[in-house]
């Protein structure tokens, strides 16, 4: 038995490592970083170069020409680049013989009729072969430098050898034998062409099956066509044909160039397998199978991107090919009509069927998912999908860039899908490989083994005898075996088809047994693959590896898939899988090194994939934080001016709309006025446009199926290198939200006009601003963790701990401490400038009521107003801002100036301590109020300013504290009810739970109004000097300086004074607590006795102010100032302690003038209210 198949088989084989190897050695040549050195300057050697080319492969004396030296100085070396070169010549030279020579035998000599019923593999074998042979000479051509290559090699093993190596004119002949590749063709195939052309007409019915006219007829690649069959077996012989489809597009492409007498064969005359269909067309295989090519396709490929337009060689041989028995020079009309067809409508046909071929995978893809076990009887039906995807796939890669003026290009946005659901189907068949194979094994044994033996023994008669049935015999016991060699299997049956197909059997094979025998067999054939060759299958028929070739195209289809017009997010990831099958272009046992560059180079691809995939993640994040619509457009839409221009807007309309209103009005339908927008409730908080509610619905589903498409492959594996998407996305994430946490934590407001001159600039945005947009970027971020795995709130946590908490020194290169400035300490130090310096520089006013400070009209800033930064909701948002480490960090600030400011104000009472002993003397005598009082205690002049600025300080503490509760409360309530009882119940507490207790604004319940952290800072003042006895009469001596209350008006609709002198009444009371808290003694009666002293000696220094006559303008104020100061004392028995120095009556007289003024004005303003709604 000839070994016809195994010579087929290493053909076959050798010539896929040629074409690799002569693709590599063109690019090589192509490239400027690769091509061998001596390439690279081409100035340096442009005389040697002329030189050898002369008379190549002879070279003559070349040693003196210029250029020489970069040849002779480095023989080894350059032997190393150019010996492979030469080599991969040679042996394309020698495989084209003996190509050549078996295939003349096969059709020649052994005589083998080819039929698709009984042959199929022996016939893909031998057009195989043929078609690699066709390509092989075409890419040869296609090297330009390839004589200049032998004879450079030819002069460095001369060199080295001394002599010429003996095959290089044979390599050189080849070469000028295959300079007009298309006439040597048809000279080297000349005597097998009607043999060819009767194979081709053998193949139009396979061909056939794979167009989308059968798919949509016949539908065999549909399972919902008919439900009850879907558990049945797909192992028809059509999915076999249909497999083979791009191949025998290739065949039918490149075999009638070689061999054009084939096209004058007539379908219904000259092909065996048509005569028996009488509805046949009687024509020639030009139009009905060539023609079929042409119309359907340019591009056909050689190797990789090396591509052929197929149109090319049939339109020289219109021109010039005329022979006794076919002239194809009157088909030149017909050939122009096949190109405008495929031009017109090729793109369009080819889209059309990936139409069809993308909802089939949808289908069958989303079946396999939920029901596995049909993969082992679909699985047949599945390759056949996986074939005629990837060869879609393919021509669409291939003709993407394709410039021609006829062709009409289609651009298919639905591509990427496509590639997604070829990649993972292929994925879900690995997933399940061993369903298949199981499934595979017992049909082969439970079915087909019993099926062959019965089929056998019906042909024993026509092969007793010979060496057919012992591997006939043979075949059958393997099958029948469960651990048998089923690559040996399928080696000998290949040997029987090809040796039954020689002339000796073509008796046999019109018997229906034996044709049977063949169909059954090549079943036997394709399913025994199943079992033990599933990977290759899949990479056969599913891998998406030549895409590599066009890595230009896939890069903007993934681009386009991203972020295109008509974007597909859902389906990015598909592209950085399909990565991992580039390396795989290039055999592992023939260039390591080509092999590893590719995988790097995927590698990197892979990760730009993934960068890019995580940019366009967080743009999408900003576009629906930060751009006109997204997120940001509410608070612009039903905020500030425009909610009132809306309202405004309304009341006018209402207004115009009242007048000439009636049920007669003939603008009215009816009568009555068609409601507007504007009057429906909740107007001025509807979207202006209904496209503003599209486009950002559309940011959220691109950016949720980005999202799901990353979460889809929790590891991705490309050549070396496991990526992981999640982690990827985390960590870039990670960098993504500490940079915008940053933006919108130290963003500064932009310098109006009015603000260029302010003495304090906002280093930030109000709290209530940088917490709304704090909020929309984390309802942005939101989306993420539900479509990945990805902990949002911890990256938040980590990025607002290390803006709000981190206080950390990093040493810099230069071994200096650096300190990275939270945004907490910038908020702190802004803020608490702002508080020290609001009555002497700012001039601010603290409203009682608001408990706040507010800008006044004095006030040096023109750009925003204090109350924006100080209000009290601005000071709980800054509390859910810096939380209890910020507040912590500001109250020691706050802590350091009142120590400051105290520590002056000791020593200014300090300097008349003295004087205020005396004058507490002589309180009850006439120099009680003395006439130089001005001049004698004109340093507690300094006093006032000095308590504002602790007054205010104290207050914003106790602005602070309260902010933190309030907070505390509203957001962690269960935390801060815990702790309220620990305060409420517990006496002895551990310095952990006070910080707890402090860090939710919480005092202790059983020492209310005192501030133990206050206490401890002030201790060693307060210890250290004994003047602080005379506090409550410097105080009381205070109210008779005539300097110190000369402007200071009381503010009746404030309840306070115009130089905020109500805050140092703030100060004595936090002083007077931390007097008595300090020196160890009875607090309450410590208390007491400083409020009783005050009240004393004030209340006689106020009756006698009233009695002298310079005291007039401040007298009634001043009264005010002590009434108010003794009304705040912790204890009431300082009231009663008052009416017997200053009684009653008196007081609540000065109260009535001075709040009378503000009762006639509000008491006009009702009169005139009520009147107005009586004339309305």
């Amino acid at each position: 038995m000839a070994k016809v198949a195994e010579r087929l088989i290493i053909l076959r084989e050798h010539n896929d490592t040629l074409l690799q190897k002569l693709y590599n050695i063109k690019k090589t040549l192509a490239d400027p970083v690769l091509k061998p050195q001596i390439f690279k300057d081409p100035n340096a050697t442009k005389k040697l170069f002329s030189q050898l080319l002369k008379d190549p492969p002879f070279f003559g004396d070349v040693e003196s020409v210029p250029g020489f030296e970069l040849l002779g100085n480095n023989v080894t070396g350059n032997m190393d680049v150019f010996m492979p070169m030469y080599m991969t010549f040679r042996d394309v030279n020698d495989w084209c013989d003996h190509a050549q020579k078996a295939l003349e035998e096969l059709a020649n000599s052994i005589n083998v009729e080819f039929d698709h019923e009984v042959n199929l593999l022996t016939m893909t074998d031998f057009f195989k072969v043929l078609v690699g042979f066709a390509k092989v000479v075409l890419l040869v051509n296609r090297i330009e430098e390839k004589k200049l290559l032998i004879t450079i090699f030819n002069v460095l093993y001369t060199k080295v050898n001394g002599s010429q190596e003996s095959n290089i004119q044979r390599v050189y002949k080849m070469f000028v034998d295959f300079e007009k590749p298309y006439v040597k063709l048809q000279e080297a195939f000349f005597s097998i062409q009607n043999h060819v052309g009767r194979a081709l007409q053998n193949m139009l019915p396979v061909f056939d099956k794979g167009s989308l006219q059968y798919l949509n007829q016949k539908r065999p690649l549909e399972m919902l066509g008919e439900p009850d069959r879907i558990p049945y077996p797909a192992i028809d012989d059509t999915y076999i044909h249909i497999i083979l489809h791009e191949e025998i597009t290739e065949f039918v492409g490149f075999s009638y160039f070689c061999c054009p007498e084939a096209l004058g064969l007539r379908a219904g005359k000259d092909s065996p397998s048509l005569k028996a269909n009488k509805n046949a067309p009687d024509d020639r295989m030009w139009t009905l199978l060539l023609g079929k090519v042409l119309q359907n396709n340019f591009l056909l490929p050689l190797y990789g991107d090396e591509m052929i337009n197929i149109h090319e060689p049939y339109q020289q041989l219109v021109k010039n090919y005329k022979t006794p028995s076919l002239n194809l020079k009157k088909d030149k009309s017909s050939l122009k009509a096949f190109e405008d067809h495929a031009a017109q409508y090729s793109a369009q046909s080819h889209r059309d069927k990936r139409n069809y071929l993308r909802m089939q995978l949808k289908t069958i893809s989303r079946m396999m998912m939920d029901s596995q076990g049909l993969l082992g009887p679909k699985f047949q039906l599945v390759l056949a999908l996986l074939a005629l995807s990837r060869h879609e796939l393919l021509w669409y890669f291939r003709h993407l860039e394709w410039n021609s003026k006829k062709y009409r290009e289609v651009q298919d946005q639905d591509i990427a899908e496509l590639v997604h659901l070829v990649e993972d189907m292929s994925q879900t068949c690995l997933k399940h490989r061993e369903v298949i194979r199981t499934y595979h094994r017992k049909l082969l044994q439970g079915l087909y083994g019993p099926r062959t033996s019965n089929i056998l023994e019906s042909c024993r008669a026509r092969f007793e005898g010979g060496q057919v049935l012992n591997v006939m015999q043979s075949i059958v016991d393997h099958i029948n075996q469960s651990d048998s060699d089923l690559k040996a299997l399928r080696l000998n049956w290949r040997r029987a088809e090809a040796y039954m197909s020689g002339y000796q059997f073509k008796a046999s094979m019109l018997d229906q047994n034996c044709r049977l025998m063949f169909q059954t067999m090549l079943k036997v054939y394709e399913l025994s693959r199943n079992i033990d060759e599933i990977e290759m299958q899949l990479v056969e028929k599913g891998s998406l590896k030549e895409l590599y070739f066009y890595n230009k195209q896939v890069d903007q289809v993934f681009k386009d898939t991203l972020s295109g017009n008509q974007s597909q997010p859902l389906y990015v990831m598909s592209f950085v899988r399909i990565l991992n099958s580039f390396p795989d272009n290039i055999s592992k046992n023939l260039n390591q090194e080509m092999r590893k560059m590719i995988g790097r180079k995927s590698v990197s691809q892979g990760e730009g994939y993934l960068q890019s995939i995580v940019s366009h993640v967080r743009t999408m994040l900003d576009q629906l934080r930060g751009s006109p619509n997204g997120f940001l457009n509410l608070a612009n839409q039903i905020g500030g001016d425009k909610v009132a221009d809306r309202l405004k807007q309304r009341m006018l309309s209402r207004s115009s709309n009242s007048v000439g209103s009636s049920p007669n009005n003939p603008s009215s339908p009816n009568g009555l006025n068609s409601q507007s927008t504007s009057q429906r409730p909740g107007f001025e908080s509807y979207y202006s446009s209904k496209n503003l509610i599209e486009h950002m619905t559309s940011i959220e589903r691109n950016l949720t199926y980005c999202l799901f498409s990353l979460a889809r492959s929790h590891e991705i594996a490309v050549y070396d290198t496991l990526f992981s998407p999640s982690e990827y996305l985390r960590d870039n994430l990670q960098q993504y939200v500490n940079q915008h946490l940053s933006l919108i934590l130290m963003a500064k407001p932009s310098i109006t006009k009015e603000g260029r001159n302010d003495q304090k600039t906002q280093d930030f945005r109000p709290p209530s601003q940088i917490m709304y947009e704090l909020e929309t970027f984390c309802m942005s971020l939101k989306i993420i963790e539900q479509c990945i795995n990805v902990d949002v709130q911890e990256l938040l946590t980590s990025a607002l701990f290390d803006h709000m908490v981190n206080q950390q020194p990093i040493n810099n290169p230069h071994n200096e401490a650096d300190t990275i400035e939270p945004a907490s300490m910038v908020y702190a130090r802004w803020y608490v400038d702002m508080i020290y310096n609001s009555n002497n520089k700012y001039k601010l006013q603290f409203v009682p009521h608001k408990k706040s400070m507010v800008s006044t009209k004095d006030t040096p800033i023109n750009g925003y107003r204090a109350e924006e930064y100080l209000d009290v909701n601005e000071m709980r948002v800054l509390a859910r801002l810096m939380g209890p480490f910020g507040f912590k960090l500001m109250d020691d600030m706050l802590l350091d100036l009142i120590y400051q400011q105290v520590e002056r104000l000791r020593d200014v009472i300090s300097s008349l301590a003295r004087v205020l002993r005396e004058q507490e003397q002589l309180l009850y005598t006439e120099q009680a109020l003395d006439k130089d009082m001005n001049k004698k205690f004109g340093g507690l002049e300094n006093m006032l300013p000095i308590a504002i600025t602790i007054g205010s300080l104290m207050e914003f503490r106790k602005c602070i504290k309260r902010s933190l509760r309030e907070s505390a409360s509203d957001y962690v309530p269960v935390i801060y009810k815990v702790l309220q009882s620990v305060s409420a119940q517990c006496e002895n507490q551990s310095a952990l739970v006070q910080k707890l207790i402090w860090d939710c604004g919480l005092e202790d319940e059983k020492n209310v109004g005192k501030d133990a952290v206050l206490n401890q800072k002030l201790e060693s003042l307060v210890q250290a000097s004994s003047v602080w006895d005379v506090l409550p009469v410097a105080f009381a001596v205070m109210l008779t300086l005539n300097k110190v209350w000369k402007d200071v008006d009381y503010n009746v609709q404030l309840e306070g004074w115009n130089n905020n002198a109500h805050l140092s009444i703030t100060c004595f009371n936090e002083l007077a607590l931390a007097l008595s808290a300090c020196n160890n003694q009875d607090s309450q009666f410590s208390i007491d006795n400083t409020y009783t002293k005050f009240a004393e000696v004030s209340s006689m220094l106020l009756l006698n102010m009233r009695l002298a006559k310079n005291y007039e303008k401040q007298v009634n104020s001043c009264h005010i100032f002590a009434d108010r100061l003794i009304k705040s004392c912790p204890s009431a028995c300082t009231v009663s302690v008052q009416e017997e120095f200053s009684p009653y009556a008196m007081t609540r007289s000065i109260y009535v003038q001075t709040y009378e003024p503000l009762q006639r004005l509000n008491s006009i303003t009702a009169e005139g209210t009520n009147s107005s709604e009586a004339q309305e």
